[in-house]
């Protein structure tokens, strides 16, 4: 939630800007800070299937006010960073920091002389500490085994402390009742990423990211469209975008089950569901019309047990509203 001063410094007319790009150690504290003038850069935060959970990322060309300490001579180094702009309201002289997030400082470039003292950074979000950018590599000693009927916010938790070497107060995991419905099993030739979406892949209808402050959360998606809209305040070329990818490649909203060939005939048991329920964004009625698929089971006798198959496979394929 915004503050008051920031309300006021994101309407102003007459205001100028700063950005600040902390050191931070693995606990997130400051150990050191540049800041300065952004003259180029973005800073994008992404919800996309196909990012690996990753959601920011940016670049920054900064024209720096403060001189470097010799610690931050070693940023060749990859670590954590958080990135603040601060607004200041001329005319009134109040203040705001915007908290852009946390990233991992990549390909840092810096060019010091006797009139210019300018760096140029990527950032890239913290999720590519485990998608095998910076690390992440599964290997033989860690356990990924994740038996079926195990609930999904315990895989998560248990993924975070174990493999992915989080504390218990940098997550929010959101409680739920679903459960993985096969049993999980990453190879050592993979990443957490890798393994973290064979768990996500049983709740499509949750989200799992590291937020501004660097928490990994697992959350239900609520809706945003009633959200207070976050205004633009930046008055050079940096950006703050925001994009919204809706990728319904693998889902499926009528699902038909062939079941077991009754005996001594060619007539086979058969059921179907179609999902009709027109708060999903997915029903067969919106714009997405009916997307079939066929599973064949024969261990299925009757058309009850098809149509009940059928009902459980098409709300796995689809968003399931409370």
């Amino acid at each position: 939630m915004s503050t008051n001063a920031q309300e006021i410094c994101a309407r102003s007319r007459n205001k100028k800007t700063l950005v600040k790009v902390q050191l931070l150690d693995s606990n997130y504290n400051v150990v050191d800070e540049l800041q300065g003038k952004a003259t180029s850069g973005s800073i994008t935060i992404k919800n996309s299937v196909d990012s690996n959970y990753s959601r920011r990322s940016g670049s920054l060309d900064m024209v720096l006010t403060k001189d470097l300490s010799t610690q931050y001579y070693k940023i060749d180094l990859i670590h954590k960073v958080r990135v603040i702009i601060t607004v200041t309201d001329i005319i009134t002289s109040i203040s705001a920091d915007y908290n852009m997030g946390i990233f991992v400082l990549s390909n840092p470039q810096i060019l010091k002389s006797t009139t210019d003292q300018k760096i140029t950074i990527s950032l890239v979000d913290l999720m590519s500490q485990y998608d095998g950018t910076f690390g992440g590599s599964l290997d033989e000693s860690m356990t990924t085994k994740v038996t079926s009927g195990t609930n999904i916010s315990t895989a998560i938790q248990t993924t975070a402390i174990n493999i992915m070497g989080i504390s218990v107060d940098k997550m929010k995991i959101e409680a739920t009742s679903l459960v993985t419905i096969e049993e999980i099993s990453s190879s050592p030739e993979s990443n957490v990423t890798d393994h973290l979406k064979s768990i996500m892949d049983d709740a499509l209808n949750y989200d799992l990211y590291f937020n501004e402050d660097g928490i990994l959360v697992f959350e239900y998606i609520n809706d945003r469209t009633t959200d207070a809209i976050f205004q633009e305040f930046i008055e050079s070329d940096v950006v703050v975008s925001y994009e919204v990818d809706e990728d319904f490649t693998n889902a499926r909203n009528v699902v038909n089950i062939i079941g077991e060939t009754i005996e001594n005939s060619t007539i086979q048991q058969k059921g179907q569901y179609k999902e009709t329920n027109l708060n999903n964004p997915l029903n067969i009625y919106s714009k997405y019309g009916e997307k079939p698929i066929t599973i064949t089971n024969d261990k299925l006798q009757t058309t009850e047990q098809c149509n009940n198959q059928a009902k459980y496979e098409c709300q796995k394929r689809t968003f399931d509203y409370r």
